[in-house]
């Protein structure tokens, strides 16, 4: 069966019909003059004719065949089992998903023996390996196929995640006029993206070595409650897929089984009694898929007292509030007045009850890393801290006090609060009057705002209730611990602004909108003049183990390419094509002075 790098081109040969059509056009029929001098010379003429047509249909042949062999070498004619194929290449997958898993060393690992050995009686020329993934790398470049079998045996998963589809554009330079062999899972993409971009390869064979299992993968942290020095606590992590239990290593320890597996794509882990200062934790699951996704590894922070700074001219309830219980959160009141010779907490509030002139350290202190608390009416009375609060309109009916800490709800539920001022949305509400919010926590660089409706501390039905105090200091301690967990982010993921991380001495920029090709882990993340730390979790799509082989993917390699491929034969077909035209011209320019009288 004839093959064509390019089969489309192949409509070229409809242009055998030009010169037949010419020559039909263009015959010349002569009227016969009967003449009876001349009929002893009838019998050379019809010779002499004879000869002519003959001629003439040798020259239309050659003209004929001429515009067969230009159509077929520029569509690279080759006929499997015609000689031996140029030039393959195979490109292996090496991305996480291609790892070891927890009985066995993983699809890539299983691949390797039968791909080496399949390449090793290769027929083709030349064979180049290139390991496919985030940035495709030529193993070896146009080596004998035992050569190309010796270099895969040394590949190995790496721990990028990725696919076919997500590589850059460069690195497949070597693929063009060559037949290719993508050799992966497929589960992450078919591949499709990449076998388009490859429109000058002969062709784009798909080899799956997918071995459908269960998995479960970290994909993200739910949230983490107080924890305080000396106490145990809890941690909320989310979990896809399934898993069959978990463990928990502190500092370095053994790993010991958590009391319950995780369920419903929650796990909760019980963290046990830490000393102030910080932490470590490292928590697994368990399952028999991938090992690169089932490790999470989290610094934390246990907080002694968090240092609160109170700026108030009179009495207020959330001065009052943070000074219940110095074991959680260690007050200090001053006047307005005093502020600017007052240090900031590092890491702590400062509840703002009065106006102040200080606001360009406090907006600086807040974007830092600190947590300012006060009422819109109190920001917007200072041209540095009036750019922190979205400006809003109009009033909320309000309702019935709510909080999202279970114990303290019924407390709140008896307590309503109507006709409220609007906060700005977007925040997340700490304490709520019917539907809309009374205390809200914005975000502000690596700190928090904290805004107050101002009715909020007139309502003696709230201030006088026991529950504010508790609920204040919980508020306070939460906020003030999130600045110190990691930010989340996903291997995989377009970063939605251009970033910097630092890992082992190692420097990875990302561009807004390209995915991060990093390793899940604990990494640096440069902010500002600041670096905090990053959490990077498993991508998701590499976590998935289960679909099916895609359309047009074998599972092996004789099924991916059945026939042993031909030379290109294009090259041979323009050569032949130019010898053609010669001999047609040499054979016209004869038929000329031949016939000429």
């Amino acid at each position: 069966m004839l093959a064509a790098l390019h089969p489309l081109l192949l409509w070229g040969l409809a242009a055998v019909a030009v010169p037949i059509l010419i020559h039909l056009l263009l015959r010349t029929r002569p009227k016969p003059r009967p003449w009876g001098a001349m009929r002893w010379l009838q019998l050379a003429a019809q010779a002499a004719s004879r000869r002519w047509r003959l001629t003439n249909l040798l020259l239309l042949i050659l003209r004929c065949l001429a515009v067969a062999l230009l159509a077929l070498g520029v569509a690279r004619l080759s006929i499997p089992g015609l000689g031996g194929g140029d030039h393959l290449v195979v490109a292996v997958d090496t991305t996480v998903g291609m790892g070891p898993r927890r009985d066995d060393p993983g699809s890539l690992a299983a691949a390797i023996d039968p791909l080496s050995r399949w390449l090793a009686e290769a027929p083709w020329g030349a064979v180049t390996v290139i390991t496919a993934g985030p940035e495709p790398r030529e193993v070896v470049r146009r080596v004998s196929p035992a050569a190309a079998a010796d270099a895969v045996r040394a590949i190995e998963a790496g721990p990028l995640p990725g696919g076919f589809d997500d590589g850059r554009a460069g690195g497949w330079a070597a693929a063009d006029g060559a037949q290719v062999l993508l050799v992966g899972d497929f589960q992450q993409d078919d591949g499709g993206r990449l076998t388009a971009a490859l429109a000058g390869a002969r062709g784009v064979a798909r080899w799956s070595v997918a071995r459908p299992a269960g998995n479960a993968w970290m994909s993200g942290v739910a949230s983490v409650g107080d924890l305080l020095p000396g106490r145990g606590g809890e941690i909320h992590l989310t979990v896809g897929g399934e898993a069959g239990g978990a463990a928990l290593a502190v500092d370095g320890g053994p790993f010991l089984a958590l009391p319950a597996a995780p369920a419903g794509g929650r796990l909760t882990v019980a963290v046990p009694p830490l000393a102030a200062g910080p932490h470590r934790l490292r928590i697994r699951i368990e399952d028999d898929g991938l090992l690169a996704d089932d490790l999470i590894d989290l610094p934390l922070v246990v907080r002694g007292p968090v240092p609160a700074l109170v700026v108030r001219s009179g009495r207020d309830w959330l001065a009052a509030a943070l000074a219940a219980d110095a074991q959680l959160v260690a007050t200090t009141v001053i006047g307005p007045a005093d502020l600017s010779a007052q240090p900031l907490p590092e890491g702590g509030i400062v509840a703002l009850r009065a106006g102040t002139a200080d606001g360009a350290r406090l907006a600086r202190w807040v974007a830092e890393g600190g947590i300012l608390w006060a009422t819109p009416e109190i920001l917007r009375r200072d041209p540095d801290l009036r750019r922190l609060v979205p400006a809003t309109a109009g009033r909320a009916v309000g309702g019935a006090l709510a909080v999202a800490d279970a114990d303290l709800a019924p407390s709140f539920a008896t307590a309503p609060l109507a006709d409220l001022e609007l906060l700005p949305p977007g925040g997340e509400a700490l304490l709520t009057a019917g539907t809309a919010a009374a205390v809200a926590a914005y975000p502000v660089g690596n700190g928090h705002l904290v805004l107050e409706v101002p009715e909020l501390g007139a309502d003696a039905g709230f201030t006088s209730r026991g529950a504010v105090s508790a609920w204040a200091l919980r508020a306070a301690r939460r906020l003030a611990a999130a600045a110190d967990l990691p930010r989340q982010l996903v291997a995989g993921a377009a970063a939605t602004a251009a970033m910097t991380l630092h890992r082992d001495g190692r420097t990875v920029r990302v561009a807004a909108g390209e995915p991060l090709r990093i390793e899940a882990g604990t990494w640096e993340w440069e902010l500002g003049n600041r670096r905090v730390p990053a959490l990077v979790l498993p991508d998701p799509a590499e976590g998935r183990l289960d679909r099916p082989v895609p359309a047009g993917a074998a599972t092996d390699p004789a099924r991916a390419l059945p026939h042993r491929p031909g030379a290109d034969l294009g090259w041979w077909c323009l050569v032949a094509a130019f010898a053609v035209l010669i001999a047609e011209g040499l054979l016209a320019a004869w038929a000329g002075r031949r016939y000429a009288g």
